[in-house]
């Protein structure tokens, strides 16, 4: 039996609103980042190598697309990213839960997990602005 991405995504939609029904919106984003990270090292089973930052964060990008989270990730700068297609809000939208921003943070948490796995670097997301219908992230 495989589950496929939309319901996992519905899954974790519920989480997060009752996360932050239960530990408010900072608590819930706590929570939802570190369990990002802490799942990546679990999705890539591999010890950590040495890519190239900008490297490791297209193949983060890339990862994050095959599991349904985004449409696709571009370096914009060694410090910024773009991505295009946030699955999770359209989801939100789509389910007629409150627009919670704090689900986004499993998301940047998985990616910082997947980038330090890929590169060994403990960059963070510093920054999301949203423009028209992408986002950007601002790596530290």
């Amino acid at each position: 039996m495989t589950i496929d991405n939309e319901i996992s995504l519905k899954s974790l939609l519920f989480i997060t609103e009752s996360l932050e029904q239960l530990l408010g919106q900072h608590g819930a984003q706590a929570v939802l980042r570190t369990a990002g990270q802490r799942a990546a090292v679990n999705l890539i089973e591999m010890l950590p190598l040495t890519l190239p930052e900008n490297e490791a964060a297209s193949r983060s990008g890339a990862i994050l697309a095959e599991l349904g989270f985004i449409g696709e990730m571009q370096t914009i700068a060694a410090d910024m990213l773009q991505i295009s297609g946030n699955r999770f809000l359209e989801e939100l939208q789509a389910l007629g839960l409150k627009a919670s921003q704090s689900g986004r943070f499993y998301v940047i948490g998985l990616f910082e997990g997947f980038f330090k796995q890929l590169s060994g670097s403990n960059r963070k997301v510093v920054t999301v602005e949203i423009k028209e219908n992408d986002e950007y992230w601002k790596l530290e």
